[in-house]
């Protein structure tokens, strides 16, 4: 416990760029990760104010990932997700409601079912639950009624 603790305390360098909507970090073996926060979606969801978080690895030629990759410290990569958001909320955009992620690949989903307990926990945010749409799965948290 006190390990994972540790590493959600520890994560990368973050910059924010594209006024908060956006944000990078560069892993100990110098993969580039990025974080979009995308805002306003109208999935048929009663969900105003919100904003979908995805993230993913670039290699050398700027090709991405979306699937998990061998970085070698998976750990701090999803800890600084987790922190990336959190600091996206507080220090750029306060207004947002709520906060989605969509996944489609089963490794992803699962994933991101691990991002939101964590968050959940971690912030007392509080989940809403998950909804399939379009052959994704959203999973909803709501970051204003703790």
């Amino acid at each position: 416990m006190i390990l994972i603790r540790e590493l959600l305390d520890n994560p990368y360098h973050v910059t924010f760029f594209n006024n908060g909507w956006a944000a990078k970090f560069t892993t100990s073996k110098g993969i580039p990760y990025f974080i979009r926060f995308d805002p306003d979606h109208d999935l048929d969801i009663d969900f105003p104010e919100n904003v979908e978080v995805s993230f993913f690895a670039q290699d050398k030629n700027r090709n991405t990932f979306l699937n998990i990759i061998d970085t070698g410290d998976a750990a701090k990569v999803f800890s600084t997700v987790i922190w990336s958001i959190r600091e996206f909320l507080d220090k750029y955009h306060s207004s947002i409601w709520y906060i989605l992620v969509s996944a489609k690949e089963t490794s992803r989903v699962k994933l991101y079912q691990t991002l939101v307990e964590t968050l959940t926990k971690k912030y007392r945010y509080k989940f809403v639950g998950k909804k399939n749409i379009g052959g994704l799965t959203y999973f909803i948290v709501d970051v204003k009624n703790r």
